[in-house]
């Protein structure tokens, strides 16, 4: 206990009052409470929250929190609470601390690190088309589903289609024309998955067009007739129905041979079927 003299003062004189102050003793540091259960987290996941509030008792002024290896886990707190982040697979300590003026007294608990499963496919990959020289840009996100780390893409044939990856967007450079498989594989710490998806690579070339051929001009009951410019040829079949083959997938009708007849492109090496109907119209596939 400690008195404490008080003056007040005037030209006239000074007065003094005293009192009584009673100093205690600093609060007693806080205590062990409720054990802190060991927790599991995974890397890639969201960060786990543990509340240690229930772990000590008394007056506590503060929390600390520090990992025994952050290579594996990372820590932070915000009050009681102390988030836990997955670095890498591993098991690591976290010592919680819990401080007053009196002192401080700490309390650890275990975190298991998890690697995540492997990624899994989810929707299905949708088959492309690119023309000679073009380049397209498709993401592949919704190929897959868990926890993805990273893409690559490689392409059956890279004198037809060569590709690159930049993040999950997969871009398609069209290098001659033809057909190739491009096979996306998607990665974490745990293993990978692949998924395929077709690209079909269309040439350039010209626009047919059949104006300089009329109804009954050309009639081939046996072999070939082919443009000039050899962007079209007719082929007669068993039956003696006309197919009109062209070199490039852009052409127009602008008069028909017959109401319907099938055009159908082989310059790429799986063909196409269209179904031409009336003058002026374009190619529908079948």
């Amino acid at each position: 206990m400690a008195t404490v003299t008080v003056t007040a003062s005037n030209a006239g004189g000074s007065i003094s009052q005293r009192f009584d102050v009673t100093i205690n003793p600093p609060a007693a540091p806080p205590k062990v409470g409720a054990t802190l259960g060991d927790q599991t987290v995974t890397v890639g996941a969201e960060p786990v929250t543990v509340d240690v509030a229930a772990g000590f008792a008394g007056v506590v002024d503060s929390y600390t929190a520090a990992s025994s290896d952050d290579t594996l886990l990372s820590v932070s707190v915000d009050g009681s609470l102390v988030s836990l982040t997955a670095v890498a697979a591993g098991l690591a300590t976290v010592t919680v601390t819990a401080s007053n003026a009196g002192g401080s007294t700490s309390q650890p608990f275990e975190v298991t690190i998890n690697l995540p499963p492997p990624p899994t496919l989810a929707a299905t990959l949708g088959d492309q088309e690119v023309t000679v020289d073009e380049t397209i840009t498709v993401d592949m996100t919704a190929g897959f589903a868990g926890v993805v780390d990273s893409y690559t893409a490689t392409s059956s044939d890279e004198t037809l289609l060569s590709v690159s990856v930049d993040g999950s967007q997969v871009s398609l450079t069209a290098v001659a024309a033809g057909l190739a498989t491009v096979t996306v594989t998607a990665s974490n710490a745990a293993g990978s998955t692949s998924q395929p998806f077709e690209v079909t690579v269309l040439p350039t070339g010209c626009l047919i067009s059949l104006g300089d051929i009329s109804a009954g001009a050309i009639v081939v009951t046996e072999g070939s007739w082919a443009s000039s410019d050899g962007c079209l040829s007719v082929h007669a079949t068993t039956d003696n129905t006309q197919r009109f083959y062209a070199k490039y997938y852009s052409f127009t009708l602008s008069e028909a041979v017959d109401a319907r007849i099938k055009l159908y492109v082989s310059a790429i090496s799986r063909e196409r079927f269209y179904l031409l109907e009336g003058a002026g119209t374009s190619g529908t596939k079948l």
